[in-house]
């Protein structure tokens, strides 16, 4: 376990302390193999082993104190995850907010006059529009989903009737979203994360990223790509890659107000002005 208690520019000095034992898994690795064992994604291999934090994205002690004990450096994630310890004495850990510091009391209430506060959590109807958040709940009590890689946020565009709220997405997606639904307060921790790169190759392999081959690269026997002649963009199991949807959008179509994709966009605003110029 890393902790972190200095950083400058790009660089950062960590200290190493024992890890939680009830807050860690062990996390296995699957080489990108499916439930069979056969291999589903071929640039994947064998990475170092590590521990799966179990960080705590509900939210479910409420109206009690809790300490900020060390923020630290987590390998599955993007952000880092800060160690708390609650008025009772249990330990758990939550997604950092930028700004955190060591001895930082941090609370989940409905409380805003007094708590109103960076790294706080509170149901979405009591911030301000405008107010920036991350670790955004979809569906009330069911946990955090938007907002939780390093440096994104979620900005409260307006409030509605009905207890409904108007946020923007970091894909710039508008959708909207029911007030009781929990956020934090500030932008995610490690902002600096798209300036870090990969300066040998070994990093990658100790990550489990195996070096990729084009398909045009290979002979017919292997790849659809391979040989002579051109195709369109396939999978090594010649499944069509190009144009299409990975997304279940029964379940999330009537959240959606703005698409987060470009042209769908467009389409739309042509239709508003044939609409305009009708009447």
């Amino acid at each position: 376990m890393t902790y972190i208690y200095s950083r400058a520019k790009l660089t950062m000095k960590v200290q190493s302390f024992p890890s939680v034992k009830n807050l860690c898994l062990p996390l296995l690795s699957f080489a990108g193999r499916n439930n069979t064992g056969r291999i589903s994604f071929k640039a994947k291999g064998t990475r170092v082993s590590r521990n799966y934090r179990l960080v705590d994205f509900k939210r479910f002690i409420w109206d009690l104190p809790a300490l900020v004990l060390r923020v630290e450096y987590d390998p599955n994630r993007t952000s880092f995850i800060a160690l708390i310890c609650y008025a009772n004495g249990i330990l758990s850990y939550v997604n950092a907010t930028e700004g955190l510091y060591e001895g930082q009391k941090l609370r989940v209430t409905s409380d805003s006059k007094k708590f109103l506060k960076l790294g706080n959590t509170l149901p979405m109807r009591l911030f301000a529009e405008g107010s920036i958040v991350n670790t955004v709940e979809f569906l009330a009590f069911h946990g955090g989903v938007f907002a939780r890689s390093g440096g994104t946020s979620v900005i409260l565009l307006k409030k509605l009737l009905f207890n409904q709220i108007l946020a923007k997405l970091p894909s710039k997606e508008e959708v909207i979203l029911d007030g009781d639904c929990l956020a934090t307060y500030g932008r995610v921790s490690n902002v600096d994360r798209k300036f870090f790169s990969y300066y040998k190759a070994g990093q990658l392999a100790n990550l489990g990223v195996k070096p990729k081959v084009r398909g045009v690269a290979k002979n017919p026997v292997d790849h659809p790509h391979g040989g002579g002649g051109g195709r369109c963009l396939v999978t090594p199991w010649a499944k069509v890659a190009k144009n299409r949807t990975t997304r279940n959008i029964s379940k999330s179509a009537k959240h959606i107000v703005r698409s987060r994709k470009l042209f769908v966009r467009k389409i739309f605003v042509k239709k508003l002005k044939r609409k305009s110029k009708r009447v």
